[in-house]
């Protein structure tokens, strides 16, 4: 079987409708596979692992309550840092903006998180 961290959007949604593999499992292969390789290439300002795990048993909780999954429902997702996150640090690559908290989603935050996609860091 191909490692969860490759899988195609549509391949992991359908191991999810299938229950090849949990949401909180698809969720966990990501947050290693950054653990031990953003040391090197540093792609990540903040990984959010406690939100990710949490929209990651949502997912899991509505595919054990028998209802229907939209396609990015569990995806692990990162999101650039120019991109607001709501309650998470957008510095867009700026030392004038290193303290700065979102206030808000963005729109396209917005929309995965209507979704159910998993925001995994920036």
């Amino acid at each position: 079987m191909t490692a969860l961290t490759d899988l195609t959007i549509v391949q992991a949604h359908q191991g999810l409708k299938k229950k090849e593999f949990s949401a909180l499992e698809l969720c966990r292969a990501h947050l290693e596979k950054i653990k031990k390789k953003d040391k090197a290439i540093h792609a990540f300002l903040n990984v959010n692992e406690s939100a990710a795990l949490a929209q990651a048993k949502k997912t899991d909780d509505l595919l054990a309550s028998g209802q229907e999954l939209s396609l990015l429902a569990g995806i692990p997702v990162s999101i650039k840092d120019n991109i607001l996150v709501e309650d998470i640090k957008c510095t867009a690559g700026s030392k004038i903006l290193e303290d700065y908290v979102a206030p808000y989603d963005a729109t396209v935050v917005a929309k995965l998180k209507k979704q159910g996609a998993v925001i995994l860091g920036k």
